[in-house]
């Protein structure tokens, strides 16, 4: 098996919401997808 492509993409998930911890306004996600040559 080998790795032919890794992927990754961020996306903003921000939200007007705030707390005493934790500012939802710069909040993001990634995901990250890993192709092989394996079907």
């Amino acid at each position: 098996m080998r790795i032919v492509d890794i992927r990754e993409k961020t996306v903003s998930i921000a939200s007007p919401i705030a707390n005493a911890y934790i500012d939802f306004s710069k909040m993001t996600c990634s995901v990250v997808a890993v192709i092989t040559d394996v079907i």
